[in-house]
């Protein structure tokens, strides 16, 4: 099937795309107050439409979808897996994409929704804004180190900016959360602090540019390694070395870091070079994080 230039009004299901085999594609479309609008196609191509005031508006159909808004219905994507969205608006949805795995969902802007998005096994969110919303993100894979959360704003979302679903742990360091204090973005995750079969989730604070990190926020050490914006040190080129009375850092690449105990406090900042640094300080033995001013971290033990 494929629909241009077309608009589809208060029907019960506005676009019956319920075919065994087969793909749909949709340019420059309007579904309006439809029940549904694609319902179970085998693939779908969306490509600047427009979908406001639909209920259950696209269903279980993957493919890709560019340029769009999804304006005041009530499921914008449920059901569904294997989705390309890009480039799309999202605003007053009670839920914005409810996705089951495997999707990409990159520059897409969500405001005033219930629920802005839920995140399945292998899904990637890269570069969006989500703000002002009831949740932001809410991670629900069964194994959520297969998601990656990167390089988004999550920021002013009335009940939480991130919800961990799971009873994993992990982390969301390239990630800005619109605020300095570690209080008032700590209210705004909800983890195992908030309940104890939740995991816990690792956060980085940043600057009021979302560009630069001041505190990496380390509440668990995660002993493997894991894709949700782990963001890691390349072991090869980075590695600590423990002094009579200090430490010594050898890097490749010059960089401004941090060293932080398993609280999540600064125990120094300063600056390496490349090659060695050699920095006077006396650490107690333990676990400590290693972690630059991009949000890549590593974990050192003392002896």
């Amino acid at each position: 099937m494929s629909y241009s230039n077309c608009r589809f009004e208060k029907n019960g299901v506005g676009q019956a795309a319920q075919i065994q085999y087969g793909s749909l594609t949709a340019n420059n479309c309007s579904f309006v107050q439809n029940f549904c609008s694609f319902t179970w196609s085998n693939n779908i191509f969306v490509n600047e439409c427009v979908f406001d005031g639909n209920q259950n508006n696209i269903i279980g159909s993957p493919g890709t979808i560019q340029n769009s808004s999804f304006l005041n219905n009530t499921f914008a994507f449920t059901e569904s897996s294997n989705l390309q969205i890009t480039n799309c608006i999202f605003n007053g949805n009670e839920v914005g994409v409810d996705e089951n795995g495997g999707s990409n969902i990159n520059n897409c802007s969500f405001y005033n929704n219930g629920i802005a998005v839920k995140l399945g096994e292998n899904s990637v969110l890269t570069n969006n804004v989500i703000s002002l919303n009831g949740s932001g993100v809410q991670v629900r894979a069964y194994t959520p180190t297969t998601t990656e959360i990167n390089a988004n704003q999550i920021c002013y979302n009335t009940l939480f900016n991130l919800e961990n679903l799971t009873d994993k742990n992990f982390q969301v360091n390239t990630n800005c959360f619109c605020s300095t204090d570690s209080t008032e973005i700590e209210n705004s995750i909800y983890d195992g602090y908030d309940d104890i079969t939740r995991g816990l989730i690792n956060y980085s604070i940043y600057d009021s540019s979302c560009i630069n990190v001041e505190r990496v926020i380390a509440k668990v050490i995660l002993e493997e390694p894991t894709s949700i914006s782990q963001q890691d040190f390349n072991r090869s080129s980075w590695n600590v070395i423990s002094t009579q009375n200090g430490i010594e850092i050898r890097t490749e690449n010059a960089a401004g870091i941090r060293l932080l105990n398993l609280a999540g406090q600064v125990v120094y900042s300063g600056a390496v070079a490349p090659g060695a640094t050699y920095i006077p300080i006396n650490l107690n033995a333990g676990i400590y994080i290693l972690a630059d001013d991009k949000g890549k971290w590593m974990k050192f033990v003392m002896h």
